[in-house]
């Protein structure tokens, strides 16, 4: 799916993939001779559902912080995730456990990654 999205002074087309296994991927094509699509941010975790500990996994395009905030199906904040990411694949791992250090609830969560002013969220479900 494409769409002509407002950037600045100019308008580019992002394109919006979908990967059942996978997450989405959003892609920028700045148009003029040359130019590529770029990928800003895919991502993904495994294994999902999970026991004990998942691994989010992002795609990122630019080095920067990555973050992923990981929320309950009230959206009540239960952990905070960070790293430094450089271009390429960046991992951050969830232990199933709350800020406090206990161990969060079985059941969904959704994760929600940021990097580099793109924004994905993952369905994350924890079993036991």
């Amino acid at each position: 799916m494409g769409a002509n999205v407002p950037s600045g002074d100019q308008t580019v087309k992002a394109y919006l993939y979908w990967f059942p296994a996978g997450g989405y991927v959003v892609a920028v094509d700045e148009g003029g001779p040359g130019a590529s699509v770029g990928l800003l941010l895919r991502v993904s975790n495994r294994p999902n559902p999970f026991r004990s500990t998942t691994t989010i996994e992002a795609d990122v395009a630019r080095p920067g912080p990555l973050t992923a905030d990981v929320f309950d199906i009230s959206g009540r904040r239960v952990r905070h995730l960070e790293t430094m990411g450089t271009p390429g694949r960046v991992r951050l791992e969830w232990d199933g456990r709350a800020t406090d250090g206990s161990r969060a609830p079985v059941g969904t969560y959704f994760a929600v990654v940021r990097s580099d002013g793109q924004v994905a969220t993952r369905k994350v479900i924890q079993i036991h």
